[in-house]
């Protein structure tokens, strides 16, 4: 079956999703408790050892193939205007965002701040860059950042790959 990246990314995480319920439910019900002069046939919650075994065996199968899948398409496609495979993209983009969350952080900083120490000392607190550089990188990035996210959100809905399910 033909998929996009953000399709097969959704099916994933169903898929991963639905291992995690089966695996909760096979915990919860491989053993039961009953007090004495209690029926156990009547507590007995409903589980079938074969049938877990099976559905999840099935699952992860599923989940390889499609993880299989995903990560081929990543490492075997260009992205535009960008000379980077999409895994590598996907991962500078996390690395953008952990920049610009400290660029903005270095923007909003008061230049010069005065603090007084709990003696009644006066000290200042001092900005050790350019403002006005980091702003401009800010904005460089941001809009560089833009063009990435842009690139990526054509190639993960549009353009699609084989999954063998």
């Amino acid at each position: 079956m033909k998929l996009s990246h953000k399709t097969a990314s959704q099916l994933l995480a169903q898929y991963t999703q639905r291992q995690k319920v089966l695996q909760t439910y096979a915990e919860e019900a491989m053993c039961f408790r009953y007090a004495p002069g209690e029926e156990p046939d009547l507590l007995r919650p409903p589980y079938e050892y074969e049938q877990s075994l099976n559905d999840t065996l099935e699952l992860n199968q599923k989940i390889r193939i499609i993880t299989h899948a995903i990560k081929k398409f990543e490492i075997s496609t260009k992205v535009p205007h960008f000379d980077l495979t999409l895994d590598q993209a996907l991962q500078l983009n996390g690395m953008q965002d952990s920049m610009l969350q400290t660029m903005k952080s270095m923007i909003v900083r008061v230049p010069v701040r005065r603090s007084i120490t709990r003696k009644g000392a006066v000290e200042y607190d001092v900005a050790n860059y350019n403002i006005s550089k980091v702003t401009a990188d800010y904005e460089n990035l941001l809009a560089e950042q833009a063009l990435l996210k842009e690139q990526l959100n054509k190639i993960c809905v549009d353009k699609l790959f084989e999954v063998d399910l």
